[in-house]
């Protein structure tokens, strides 16, 4: 694979209200971003095109497709799965999964020196019905690594599992739950995953790992049984129309 300042591809992200697509393309990146609500499927694939025909590109020059696999919203995480298989096989590439919260704590570092002893971020996202989606990510020199892998807890359960004080906390957890926000020692603004941190964490992936073939990306739900849940009453539905 090309490395990352060779590199174009395109990412999307859909886990959350807002719905963004950004193209890297070299050491060039391109984002666009609107607030979808629950209409990610309706707007994903105009976002695309704008984009690729801005940077005056075809999908075919892309190495890879990437997606923010979650956690986040069921629906909004089957959509950007989909359409990320969708076209990666179109095109002949391989696809590429990114932690949605991995992405928040880019986001939140982006353009800041790393510091020398590292740095741990806990991101956290509302999941709804009183519980959290969460993760501490480790920052340093060899860039950004799951220190505590995505979890989905209620505040209190989340503070007796965290094992110190973060130096950073990112994401809408910390404006939904009053409680949450000793557990960091400065807040970021950001409070939802970009396209964009997606595009850059992808590309780092790709100088150890290799892209997974279409077939084999799967959303990371974390609140598994609610997801087949919802899906099961998908298929029901399907069936009987």
């Amino acid at each position: 694979m090309p490395s990352p300042s060779e590199t174009t591809l395109v990412s999307l992200e859909c886990s959350s209200e807002y719905c963004s697509v950004a193209l890297l393309h070299r050491t060039a990146l391109f984002e666009a971003e609107i607030h979808a609500g629950q209409t990610h499927a309706a707007h994903l694939l105009g976002l695309v095109a704008q984009l690729l025909a801005g940077a005056g590109i075809s999908l075919s020059d892309c190495d890879v497709i990437a997606f923010g696999a979650g956690p986040g919203s069921f629906t909004g995480l089957r959509v950007a799965c989909a359409v990320a298989q969708g076209l990666a096989l179109g095109a002949g590439i391989g696809v590429v999964p990114v932690s949605t919260l991995t992405a928040m704590a880019e986001q939140a570092c982006f353009g800041e020196p790393v510091h020398e002893d590292g740095e741990k971020v806990l991101c956290v996202q509302d999941a709804r019905m009183g519980e959290f989606y969460w993760s501490v990510i480790e920052v340093g020199t060899l860039g950004f690594r799951e220190g505590i892998a995505p979890r989905l807890d209620r505040a209190v359960d989340l503070l007796a599992a965290l094992p110190q004080v973060c130096e950073r906390g990112c994401g809408n957890g910390f404006a939904v739950c009053a409680e949450l926000r000793g557990a960091a020692r400065s807040l970021s603004a950001v409070d939802h995953p970009h396209a964009a941190s997606i595009a850059r964490l992808a590309a780092a992936q790709l100088m150890t790992a290799a892209p997974l073939a279409p077939d084999a990306a799967r959303p990371l739900y974390v609140r598994d049984r609610v997801a087949l849940i919802t899906i099961e009453r998908e298929q029901a539905r399907g069936a009987l129309s």
